[in-house]
C-alpha cells in the first residue's frame, strides 16, 4: 500500500516537475525484459486475442499449480510444459523446477508463472525511486513471497505481456489490463491480497478487496494489484487503455500532500486525463494528511475541469500540474 510521498522541499532553482526527465518519459526497458527467460517461450502480441486477453497455455510456458486436488502439496510449485496431449489439449506435462514431471493435468489447475519477470523488474523501480522509502517493504514483501502465494495471485497473463507492457509503462502486470469492460480504477489497494494481509487490514470486514470489474494499482505485491506500480511517478496509465474509465478514486493516502509531492509524480495530471472517458470522474486528496482537501474532476469534451463538491472555490476550473502547484502553495502559505 502506497505510504505518503517525500516532503522534502524544493532545492534551490529547482522548476516544477523537473524530475520528469529521470522517470520513464523517455526510457526503455526492453533490454532488460529481453535478457529474461532465453529458455522459455515467448509470444507476439496478438497471440493475446481473446476478449480478455489470455490464451491457452503451450509448449515452453512456465506455469505454477494454482489447485491441486487431492494433491495440495503441489500448490504453488512452478515448471515447463513439456508436451501437450495431441487429443486432449487441456492436459498436458509438466516438469517441475525439482525435475518431477506431472502427466495429463488439467491446465484448468494452472496459472502463468511470472515471478522471475516480476522479481527482476521490481529492483529496478525501486532504484528509480530510491527516496521512497517504503518501496524498500515492499521488496522484502515481494522476497519472502512463497509459492502458495503466487499462486493465489489469479495469474492471468505470460511472460511476454509481463515484459511487454514494463517497457512502456514501468508497471508490472499481475493480470491482463486491457479490458474494456472494466470502467472502475482504485490507487493503492488490490484484488487478491495475501490471506495475512486480507486480515491485517480486515478486507473481510470494513476494507473489502475489489473485484474484477475493479483495476487496481499499488506498489505493494501482497495487495495482490492488477499491476504493480507507481501512479503518477511512472506512466504506469499507458498500460490500460485510454479513454476507458468512468471512475478513478485514490484508497488509503494522500497522494499530493505538497508541492514535492507532485513534482514527484510527472504523470499525474497526464494519467488521468489518459484514462478517464468523456464524463469520467476522478477524486484525490491534497494537502497535509491531517487535514486534506479533496478535489473532483471530471473529462468534459476531453478536458479535465474540477467540478462541485471540490475545496472551497476551486471548482469550474481546469485541472493542470501548475493549477495544482499554485493550490499547493495556496495551502501551504494557509498552514
Amino acid at each position: 500500500m502506497y505510504s505518503n510521498p517525500s516532503n522534502r522541499p524544493p532545492t534551490a532553482g529547482e522548476q516544477p516537475l523537473s524530475r520528469a526527465a529521470n522517470v520513464l518519459g523517455s526510457q526503455s526497458l526492453a533490454p532488460a525484459a529481453d535478457a529474461l527467460n532465453e529458455g522459455a517461450m515467448d509470444y507476439e502480441p496478438e497471440v493475446l486475442g481473446s476478449s480478455d486477453g489470455t490464451r491457452s497455455f503451450r509448449v515452453g510456458d512456465r506455469v505454477r499449480v494454482a489447485k491441486a486436488g487431492g494433491e495440495p502439496e503441489l500448490i504453488g510449485r512452478s515448471g515447463i510444459i513439456e508436451r501437450v496431449s495431441v487429443t486432449d489439449s487441456t492436459k498436458f506435462s509438466v516438469r517441475f523446477d525439482d525435475e518431477r514431471q506431472l502427466i495429463r493435468f488439467p491446465s484448468a489447475d494452472f496459472q502463468f508463472d511470472i515471478e522471475r519477470e516480476v522479481k527482476a523488474f521490481f529492483p529496478e523501480l525501486v532504484g528509480r525511486h530510491s527516496g521512497l522509502a517504503f518501496l524498500k517493504s515492499d521488496q522484502v514483501s515481494l522476497d519472502v513471497l512463497t509459492g502458495a502465494q503466487w499462486a493465489e495471485m489469479r495469474i492471468d497473463v505470460p511472460p511476454y505481456y509481463v515484459k511487454k507492457e514494463w517497457a512502456k509503462s514501468g508497471g508490472i502486470p499481475l493480470r491482463y489490463t486491457k479490458d474494456p469492460a472494466v470502467k472502475i480504477m482504485v490507487i493503492g489497494c488490490g484484488n487478491t491480497p495475501t490471506p495475512e494481509r486480507r486480515q491485517e487490514l480486515d478486507f473481510d470486514g470494513g476494507h473489502p478487496a475489489h473485484g474484477s470489474d475493479t483495476y487496481t494499482v499499488d506498489p505493494e505485491i501482497d495487495l495482490g494489484p492488477t499491476l504493480i506500480g507507481l501512479f503518477g511517478n511512472d506512466p504506469v496509465h499507458r498500460a490500460f487503455l485510454p479513454g476507458n474509465f468512468t471512475a478513478i478514486q485514490f484508497e488509503g493516502y494522500t497522494p499530493l500532500p505538497d508541492r514535492a509531492a507532485l513534482e514527484e509524480q510527472p504523470f499525474f495530471v497526464e494519467a488521468l486525463d489518459h484514462l478517464l472517458a468523456d464524463g469520467g470522474v476522478a477524486r484525490f486528496s491534497v494537502g497535509k494528511n491531517s487535514d486534506p482537501r479533496t478535489i473532483w474532476a471530471q473529462k468534459k469534451n476531453g478536458r479535465l475541469t474540477t467540478i462541485a463538491p471540490s475545496y472551497g472555490e476551486w471548482a469550474d476550473q481546469e485541472l493542470t500540474p501548475g493549477w495544482l502547484l499554485a493550490r499547493l502553495d495556496e495551502l501551504k502559505q494557509g498552514n
